[in-house]
């Protein structure tokens, strides 16, 4: 029992350091290519998706299977600027909710990706032959 303590520790304290390390690459690429997905850039919605996709979720989602024991403030963390990056390419007002938002895009919200990818990885460390 304290093992897991123990692990789930080390991970919130990974996290925490990624906490402040990916957001800021996420959004040092987010602004680099503000001319391409902002609110005045005249690329097509579906290219623009594609773009986030492609370029700035990956740099959040690297290391995702870990992040099942995070803290809820290092997850709001990126979620904030998913949500921000969303609002953006759409050009969305202030009282649009994001979880309309996610919806209408079909985009996950991170707490679902970190479930789906942590659960897909639990799966396969249980199919794993080495015990």
């Amino acid at each position: 029992m304290s093992d897991l303590k123990i692990i789930c520790r080390t991970c919130d304290e990974q996290v925490a350091l990624g906490q402040v390390f990916l957001p800021s690459v996420a959004f040092h690429q987010y602004r680099q290519m503000y001319w391409l997905l902002g609110r005045r850039s005249t690329l097509s919605l579906r290219n623009k998706l594609v773009l986030y996709t492609e370029i700035l979720k990956p740099v959040w989602t690297y290391g995702i299977q870990l992040w099942g024991c995070a803290a809820q403030s290092t997850i709001a963390v990126i979620q904030r600027f998913q949500n921000k990056v969303l609002r953006g390419i759409v050009n969305a007002p202030w009282y649009i909710r994001n979880t309309d938002l996610h919806r209408d895009l079909n985009m996950e919200m991170v707490t679902a990706v970190i479930r789906r990818f942590a659960r897909k990885h639990e799966a396969r460390l249980h199919q794993h032959s080495n015990p």
